[in-house]
């Protein structure tokens, strides 16, 4: 969550919501929701209200694609609203109660990646059963949502809020586009795919498709092949690179297939974040779906959102702008100790880790300077493993739930020491664990992050 504080035209938009959601009575109670330790700047809110009170929350802010929401799988709008901005208020604000009485209330929320969330209460006080249900690692969870506690959210998953909810009411929102991109067998990332929608105007000769995309300072990039050899990559800062180098790239690479049509690929000269595709018809079958492809080189990288517009067909506007798909991108951070890939966590990775975060995460840093304190086990090469790790995979090594932007790498390779020096005590506590941390550290961000270590450590398993 890299957002955390709301602008003044945010706040101005907040305050319209809130007209439009509170006018004709007061709430019964409001839960605001702070992410990743803000204090200012709630993400999103939601409460029950009066019964005669229509419409009441929730509502949420959207901040792109590195986020946290409430969905609204009934795509219910507010009256009056075009079909332009329907898709911003599928992030932001509409009333999606099952139904009317307020035991049946039910709230989807959607993670758009890892973040720590705080329960606020703005306005009355949280029903003593209101909870939040989830299934995570095939195991349905439940807990109760509490004024002032955390609770962390896993990209990917679905989470259901409401009164009385149990692990039966659990739900997940059916026009979440996330697409979770994994590893093969052999740990190589895999591609995201979506389906696009064929046009509903038939073409004679060609299409124009216009593809938004946004993936932060994340490079993005698309293939270029010369009579069918990928010769070089083109990407959206102007450089071409070549195959051998993608790999190092921190990119997207994106690719559109379409049967029965030749596809060029250019991007926009006004704007770096839209790719532009041609479609062409060819004289070969048209047997086959058209596909939007999105290819990540490394872990560690943004996500990444797509939005595919038809835009021209031969050569003209259509009557209408058509979408055609969109997607959202997550690479999957199932997350690891085992930095140097022997098998087996223990304190040396922990000390690569010390050692590297308290270097300052020097660019020049080599395997030999991670290797100061380690045990008589450790090797150089195994050094430069957890070495190539840490540059590849930052955003992973963040286990109290803060980023690059807010967090403190230092406390969170202390944590990690600490808990390996006490060999992984699973009695261990997050104050336990906070011994040489720095100012910064808090009890709270101690606990998160050994929950998410000895999560890790399930994954090692």
């Amino acid at each position: 969550m890299k957002h955390q504080k709301t602008s003044g035209m945010l706040r101005g938009a907040w305050l319209v919501l809130l007209l439009i959601f509170v006018s004709g009575g007061l709430h019964a109670w409001q839960v605001d929701v702070f992410v990743n330790g803000s204090t200012e700047g709630a993400t999103m809110s939601f409460g029950e209200g009066e019964a005669d009170m229509k419409p009441m929350p929730p509502f949420s802010g959207m901040y792109g694609v590195v986020d946290v929401y409430l969905a609204n799988p009934d795509k219910v709008y507010p009256a009056g609203i075009s079909a332009a901005i329907q898709d911003f208020y599928n992030r932001l604000s509409v009333d999606i109660k099952a139904s009317a009485t307020r035991v049946d209330n039910r709230w989807v929320l959607v993670a758009g990646s890892n973040a720590r969330l705080t329960w606020t209460a703005v306005e009355g006080a949280i029903p003593a059963d209101f909870n939040i249900a989830w299934t995570e690692k095939g195991e349905n969870k439940v807990e109760a949502v509490v004024a002032g506690a955390t609770f962390s959210v896993k990209a990917g998953i679905t989470y259901t809020l409401g009164v009385g909810v149990g692990t039966a009411d659990i739900q997940t929102d059916p026009n979440n586009p996330n697409q979770m991109v994994g590893k093969d067998e052999q740990g190589n990332l895999e591609p995201a795919i979506i389906t696009l929608t064929m046009p509903s105007v038939a073409a004679v000769t060609s299409y124009t498709i216009s593809i938004n995309l946004n993936a932060g300072t994340t490079l993005l990039a698309f293939p270029v092949y010369e009579a069918g050899v990928l010769t070089k990559y083109k990407a959206n800062n102007g450089t071409e690179i070549l195959p051998a180098g993608i790999a190092a790239a921190a990119a997207w690479i994106i690719e559109v297939v379409a049967p029965g049509y030749d596809v060029a690929l250019a991007w926009d000269v006004t704007d770096p974040n839209v790719l532009i595709a041609t479609l062409t018809k060819n004289n070969t079958r048209a047997d086959g779906d058209w596909l939007l492809s999105a290819q990540p080189t490394k872990t560690g990288i943004a996500p990444l959102s797509a939005n595919t517009t038809l835009t021209k067909v031969d050569g003209t506007d259509p009557t209408a702008e058509e979408l055609l798909g969109n997607l959202i991108a997550i690479i999957q951070q199932l997350g690891t100790l085992d930095f140097d890939s022997n098998g087996v966590v223990d304190l040396d990775d922990a000390t690569y880790l010390y050692n590297y975060a308290a270097g300052g995460m020097d660019p020049y840093a080599t395997a030999e300077d991670l290797m100061a304190f380690t045990t008589a086990e450790a090797t150089v090469a195994a050094a430069q493993t957890a070495l190539d790790f840490f540059r590849n995979n930052l955003s992973e090594l963040y286990f109290d739930g803060t980023d690059e932007q807010v967090g403190v790498l230092l406390d969170n390779a202390t944590y990690f020491y600490n808990f390996a020096s006490g060999n992984f005590d699973e009695y261990a506590t997050g104050a336990d664990l906070k011994a040489f941390s720095t100012a910064a550290a808090t009890d709270a961000l101690a606990e998160e992050a050994l929950a998410t270590m000895r999560e890790f450590l399930e994954n090692a398993r």
